[in-house]
């Protein structure tokens, strides 16, 4: 535990003026402004029929964030984490100092989990701070009340759950591979795959469809309890894959 703890500060150090760490919290305000403009221009006739607008509001926000910017903002974060050992060649450095290296991958796991945490951190700041404002251009949305800031925590926190599977899948692909453009053109892929599929079943098991998925399935009060357990927990397997081969391998 010691050996992790050394090995989370420098990747800490390593993230404190990095463009990683900016992207989480410019990435998610991209998604407010623009769905700010549209509901500033329209927002009565999307809200109208909404019984809280607030929730719509939120919960829409995220749901337009975890399927549109989400598994390609998780693919950018890991791929720059990668990077931040491929483009100095200091994967060997790394690997003679006093440090396991199943310390160094999870670090640059737990590295990950953290930057998409803040992102959505930053996504539910940036929802009461746009719907406040909203409020109070456009009193007429139904904005200018309390927000129900537990309940969209708790969106924006089932969308970072549903997520780990796919920051594990990532981790693995932006350190396997040195050249960044493998390990964005492998996220871009998969996820425009996933809108392909995306009414059909197997969107239910898709990685890259589920943060949105899970939350549209809160709305419309279908279960979702599996799809959580796909996308959470079932992280660990490719954490440990990954983590095994990253020990056995000889160069990076």
């Amino acid at each position: 535990m010691r050996q992790l703890g050394r090995a989370l500060r420098a990747e800490h150090l390593k993230l404190k003026r990095s463009l990683a760490l900016w992207l989480a919290a410019i990435a998610p305000l991209v998604v407010v402004v623009i769905q700010f403009f549209i509901l500033l221009d329209r927002g009565a006739s999307f809200l109208d029929s909404a019984s809280t607008p607030w929730l719509w509001f939120g919960r829409q926000t995220i749901i337009f964030w975890s399927f549109l910017m989400l598994p390609l903002f998780i693919t950018l974060e890991t791929a720059l984490i990668g990077g931040l050992e491929h483009s100095g060649n200091n994967w060997k450095h790394l690997f003679v100092q006093p440090v396991p290296r199943s310390a160094v991958y999870t670090s640059k796991l737990a590295s990950g989990m953290a930057l998409i945490a803040l992102s959505q951190l930053m996504l539910f700041l940036y929802i009461l701070l746009s719907g406040w404002l909203l409020g109070l251009l456009r009193p007429d949305t139904g904005l200018n009340t309390a927000p129900p800031a537990l309940v969209i925590l708790g969106y924006a926190a089932i969308a970072y759950v549903s997520s780990w599977l796919l920051i594990s899948l990532h981790t693995y692909v932006g350190i396997r591979w040195k050249n960044f453009v493998v390990a964005m053109s492998f996220g871009i892929v998969m996820t425009v795959a996933g809108f392909l599929i995306l009414n059909s079943r197997l969107a239910n098991f898709y990685p890259w469809a589920l943060p949105g998925l899970i939350l549209n399935k809160i709305k419309t009060g279908d279960p979702y309890l599996l799809q959580i357990l796909i996308g959470g927990p079932a992280a660990l397997i490719p954490a440990v894959l990954g983590a095994w081969d990253f020990i056995r391998r000889d160069v990076l």
